[in-house]
């Protein structure tokens, strides 16, 4: 129970690096914009040179220790900002669908969204 508590404390200050409000009613856990996501979000959410950002292995290894820890609800919460984030960026084509895929299998999240082709690629792209 303390590791649980300890955990949900630890997303709550990494969901505000990323900009994100963390909201728990019962069993439910949104995660969505916070007030300073304008800010905060260029530190996370730009590819740098070109390929992904340090902080999505970060974001890797976060979504599996929730995973590990049966923090299904908070998990899930987190992937689905993401994916928002993504894909509002035109992130989930190219480097950052990659991302998503890894994000996806290292987290445990299943039937959950396919590689998309880069922006531009003909009917052929596979």
């Amino acid at each position: 129970e303390v590791i649980v508590s300890n955990l949900q404390k630890s997303l709550s200050h990494f969901c505000d690096f990323l900009g994100y409000e963390i909201e728990r009613k019962d069993s439910s856990v949104t995660i969505s914009r916070g007030a300073q996501y304008d800010e905060r979000s260029p530190n996370w959410l730009e590819p740098m040179f070109g390929m992904g950002n340090h902080n999505w292995l970060r974001l890797s290894r976060v979504l599996h220790c929730l995973k590990i820890a049966n923090l299904e609800a908070e998990k899930m919460a987190l992937y689905d900002a993401l994916e928002a984030s993504f894909k509002e960026k035109g992130l989930d084509r190219g480097p950052g669908a990659e991302t998503m895929k890894f994000w996806r299998t290292y987290g445990g999240i299943e039937g959950r969204g396919e590689l998309l082709p880069p922006k531009g690629a003909g009917k052929g792209f596979r």
